[in-house]
C-alpha cells in the first residue's frame, strides 16, 4: 500500500480559495500551483514489518541530512552551503549560496522511531522505519520488596 502525504491548506482561507479559483479557470496548466498534493516526491510504502520512505534529493551528501522521528511524526531536513572564490589580478569574486529543505509528515501507523535506518545513495534518501509491534505491551510488572 502506498501513502502519499498531503500538504494541508486551511479550507476557510478565502484568499487561498480565490487564488485557486482564479488560476484553475484562467490558467489550467497552473493548477498544480494550488493543489494539495505533495510536490517533494516523497513516497511512503507501508509494509508488514516496516515503513519505507524514499525521497529523491540529488546534489547533496549524506552529512547534509538530518532525519528525526518523534512519536508518529517524521521530519527530514537538508542544509547545504557552497562557497566559491575566484581571485584574479584585477578582481576578486566570492559567491556564497545556502539552501535549506524541511518537510514533516505524520506516519499513518505506529513506529519504533529510534530503530530507524537511513541510507543516501544515487541521489535518493531511503528510510526504513520499523513498525511498532502491536502485541508488545507497554506495561511492565514491578516487583515490590
Amino acid at each position: 500500500m502506498y501513502y502519499a502525504p498531503a500538504r494541508h491548506h486551511y479550507s476557510h482561507d478565502s484568499f487561498h480559495e480565490l487564488m485557486k479559483a482564479f488560476f484553475n479557470q484562467q490558467y489550467p496548466e497552473w493548477n498544480t500551483m494550488w493543489s494539495d498534493e505533495s510536490r517533494s516526491g516523497m513516497k511512503m510504502k507501508i509494509r508488514e514489518k516496516d515503513v519505507r520512505v524514499t525521497l529523491p534529493f540529488p546534489g547533496v551528501t549524506a552529512k547534509d541530512f538530518e532525519v528525526e522521528v518523534v512519536g508518529d511524526t517524521l521530519t527530514v531536513r537538508a542544509h547545504r552551503t557552497q562557497e566559491n572564490q575566484d581571485e584574479q589580478k584585477q578582481y576578486l569574486c566570492r559567491e556564497r549560496s545556502t539552501e535549506s529543505y524541511q518537510e514533516s509528515l505524520r506516519l499513518p501507523v505506529r513506529v519504533n522511531g529510534p530503530e530507524t535506518k537511513a541510507k543516501y545513495e544515487d541521489g535518493v534518501l531511503t528510510l526504513l522505519i520499523p513498525r511498532e509491534d502491536p502485541e508488545a505491551k507497554n506495561s511492565k510488572m514491578i516487583q515490590v520488596d
